[in-house]
Formats: structure tokens, sequence, C-alpha cells
């Protein structure tokens, strides 16, 4: 959710509005090649079930640039999901969700910050949010990726 983390990705991203998609909880479950847990927006299918996120448009032609980031890491599938926002009708859009999860893997505090500092800055629910702090980290082993993936929040 973190714009200057997507945006690092794919230069034309620009958030539109914040939405609620239902039947699905966002869950630190997916596999990683580092060992930690990555976001999934699994699919719970309870109604009651909430995930909060953010609406982000991009350019057609960044698309594939977005899919080969997602999805060549391994454990990603896209699928088409409909957003609830503050209009009368649903907004249609994409998701990436996990095809490779593990019950018990915690996300590195880095990785964590990246999903708290789009919460934030798109003001999802307080309560939203504290959900997501609630959610044990770990320090990673390596220092440098660590300070390389927080260093995007430090640039001028």
């Amino acid at each position: 959710m973190s714009v200057a983390r997507l945006t690092k990705r794919v230069p034309s991203a620009s958030p539109i509005e914040s939405g609620l998609l239902y039947g699905h909880k966002l869950i630190f479950h997916k596999i990683s090649k580092d060992d930690s847990g990555k976001c999934d927006t699994y699919e719970t299918k309870n109604p009651l079930d909430c995930l909060e996120g953010v609406l982000y448009r991009i350019d057609p032609a960044h698309r594939r640039l977005l899919d080969k980031i997602e999805m060549s890491a391994y454990g990603y599938q896209v699928k088409d999901v409909t957003i609830e926002t503050g209009s009368d009708k649903g907004v249609l859009a994409f998701t990436y969700y996990a095809t490779k999860i593990k019950k018990d893997l915690k996300p590195y505090h880095w990785y964590k910050h990246h999903v708290i500092s789009g919460a934030e800055e798109n003001d999802l629910s307080t309560e939203y949010i504290d959900k997501i702090l609630s959610v044990e980290s770990l320090n990673a082993p390596d220092t440098g990726r660590s300070d390389l993936q927080l260093s995007i929040y430090n640039t001028p």
C-alpha cells in the first residue's frame, strides 16, 4: 500500500482512493524466498471479513512490469476483485494473492513498515492499522537489505 514503495517499482502508480474487499483478510503467510511472511489478500468467503486497502491507477503499459515484479517473486497470482468504495457501486480492480502459503510465518520489520506506511498515508481506519501493528515481525538477518528497503522513506 505504500506510495513510496509502489512508485519506486511502477513510476506511473498514483493512489485514487481507499476501499474495502469483503470476504478477504490481510495475512502475512505468503512464503517468500527469504523465509519471511509476505502479504496475502486471503479469501475467506466470510462476508464479515474485510480487507482495507488502496486503489491505484497505473499506466496500462506498466501492468506487465508490476506483474513481473509480483508474480516472478514465487507464489503470487493475479485475480479480479470488486472493491467497495464511497460510491454506490463497486470498482473492478485486480489484486495479487498468494498461492504458496505457510501458517506461522512472520514478516520482517522493514516489510511490515511498508504496509503500515501505506495504511497510514492513505488514511485507513485506526482499528485496521492497529491490527497490522499487532502482527509480530522479525529483524531481518540482512541489515543492508533492511536499510535499502527503508531508505525510500528518507529521500529528500
